[in-house]
């Protein structure tokens, strides 16, 4: 018997950047399009002040889907658990923003937030979250972060009696949630470095 959560749903982080402000909810939420009052993707559901008033030019786009399980719905329909509010013609966020969620946004469920939610926050920069992950053929550098960075990759290659027989390094610029892909070209043993600067040499992750 499909089981399906009419609680209401909560907004449970609020995360300020310049590039955008993040509205991540506790149940992925209705997206079915910008004609729909209960989207989470309708602009109009949701009101930005900033220190020089309110802040009209923005829209909303999903970063963080979902899918419902297959005993609850057998299509398994994605929805959107963290919406971005974007500034548009490439602007910024700056300073203190009050942002309110509209009582009209609806889980996948149909239930409607309890109340209309609000928040402030400075929309400022952060600290980049990186994690590596191996695989076959390299590794996969992830910022599990909402904000956005720049970061050195360094590929040290090893050979058979563990010398080093090659360094290379590469600066990457990560947005948000960006995943960076190292390939391995040959079948020497590698160390991936991730630092903030070569000047700076702040690990921020590695991986053998």
């Amino acid at each position: 018997i499909p089981l399906v959560d009419k609680t209401a749903p909560e907004v449970t982080d609020v995360t300020y950047t310049p590039e955008g402000i993040y509205v991540t909810f506790s149940k992925y939420m209705v997206d079915t399009g910008y004609n729909d009052n209960g989207s989470v993707l309708v602009s109009n559901n949701y009101t930005l002040t900033g220190e020089d008033g309110p802040i009209t030019s923005f829209y909303a786009e999903s970063v963080v889907r979902g899918h419902v399980p297959s005993n609850i719905d057998e299509n398994e329909r994605t929805y959107t658990k963290t919406v971005r509010l974007v500034p548009t013609s490439g602007a910024e966020f700056e300073g203190d923003i009050t942002l309110t969620v509209s009582g009209s946004v609806k889980s996948y469920a149909g239930t409607a937030i309890d109340d209309i939610y609000t928040d402030s926050g400075t929309a400022e920069a952060g600290e980049i979250e990186l994690s590596t992950t191996q695989t076959a053929s390299g590794a996969v550098i992830k910022n599990n972060s909402f904000f956005s960075g720049k970061a050195t990759i360094i590929t040290a290659d090893y050979d058979k009696d563990g010398a080093l027989v090659n360094v290379s390094s590469e600066e990457y610029e990560f947005s948000a949630l960006d995943e960076k892909t190292v390939n391995f070209t040959n079948t020497l043993t590698h160390k991936v470095f991730v630092w903030d600067s070569l000047e700076g040499m702040k690990p921020l992750d590695v991986k053998e």
